[in-house]
């Protein structure tokens, strides 16, 4: 399984839940918790490395710069999970941003899942 992370300027088309090309729907598990969060729970932190594009368990050993046009430009970042996981509560993004010729930007996060090539969308999603 792989976490893609993408950066956009602007929204996608396509409204919420649905069901587009190449997009699988699938649950693998209904879990009932006692307590929210879950007890067992375990945060995970990932950093962003520009450099290489993936997020990585540490802190990047050097600092790079990325920039996109904001009209239709966007930057991916992607995850290989170690292990079968859960993905669960609530996810945070800190972003050090800096805007070239504008007072300000919108900037979208969407977080995305494959299983072998195909996109897996989240459950209440």
């Amino acid at each position: 399984m792989s976490l893609e992370v993408a950066l956009h300027s602007r929204r996608k088309t396509g409204s919420p839940g649905s069901n587009s090309a190449g997009r699988t729907r699938y649950l693998a598990a209904v879990v009932t918790e006692h307590t929210w969060p879950p007890a067992n729970l375990e945060w995970r932190k990932l950093w962003l490395d520009a450099h290489t594009g993936v997020l990585q368990d540490a802190v990047p050993s050097k600092t790079f710069q990325e920039s996109f046009k904001t009209r239709r430009g966007s930057l991916s970042f992607v995850w290989i999970a170690p292990e079968d996981l859960d993905i669960i509560g609530p996810m945070a993004l800190t972003l050090a941003v800096e805007v070239a010729g504008a007072n300000d930007v919108f900037l979208f996060v969407n977080v995305r899942k494959f299983r072998a090539g195909t996109e897996q969308v989240f459950e209440g999603s």
